[in-house]
């Protein structure tokens, strides 16, 4: 999340999120940024825990990394806070734009997933609530409206990977069995290694029931 302001300002608020659990990591309070500054500063201790916990997570090939968008995201990350080098490397990053256009070449146009409530919309058939996007997130301290916003903005991505890879591997199936290898509805060349559960509902997850 970025602070009301637009793309001068720096990102206030990290979200990760697995199957599970979601964190939401208030980068304006733990860190200081200097935005577009220089790399040179020493950490203090609060920004040290952060960078060592967050380095280990973006490096590491074995964890994926899923986002919409994420190249803009991460360089963002970057500029805001260019003396944290837990943002400087990442490894393992996947968008599921990138997807969705392979799950579904046919089916899918530029406007269709423009943003993540449409992407929610063509996917998983039901739209995300964004009116708090616009919502001053340098504030603090933070709504729970909008916690519980961040919370969901993150976990619903791991909704949708599970969803798109199930339907790469299905087209994959009918693909094996039609004996036609030249299809390109596989998931030849997608970096993944985790099992996808398939699609169980259509209803939108309650924000509240992410929150930890």
């Amino acid at each position: 999340k970025r602070e009301k302001g637009g793309s001068s300002s720096p990102v206030a608020l990290l979200q990760l999120s697995t199957r599970e659990r979601v964190w939401v990591v208030d980068l304006q309070l733990l860190c200081r940024a200097f935005p577009g500054g220089s790399s040179d500063t020493d950490l203090t201790p609060e920004e040290h825990l952060v960078n060592e916990a967050l380095k280990m997570v973006f490096v590491d090939h074995r964890v994926l990394k899923i986002g919409l968008g994420p190249q803009t995201d991460l360089k963002r990350l970057s500029w805001s806070y260019p003396h944290m080098q837990c943002f400087k490397s990442f490894n393992a990053v996947i968008d599921v734009s990138t997807l969705v256009k392979r799950a579904n070449p046919e089916e899918v146009s530029a406007r269709s997933i423009e943003g993540l409530s449409k992407l929610c919309q063509h996917v998983l058939k039901y739209a995300i609530d964004k009116s708090m996007q616009c919502s001053d997130w340098s504030a603090r301290p933070l709504s729970q409206e909008q916690l519980n916003y961040a919370s969901l903005d993150a976990f619903v991505l791991t909704q949708l990977f599970d969803t798109i890879v199930a339907t790469l591997r299905e087209n994959r199936a009918r693909v094996s069995a039609s004996g036609d290898d030249s299809d390109s509805h596989t998931e030849k060349g997608v970096p993944v290694t985790q099992k996808a559960e398939k699609k169980k509902t259509k209803r939108a997850p309650s924000a509240e029931t992410v929150v930890r």
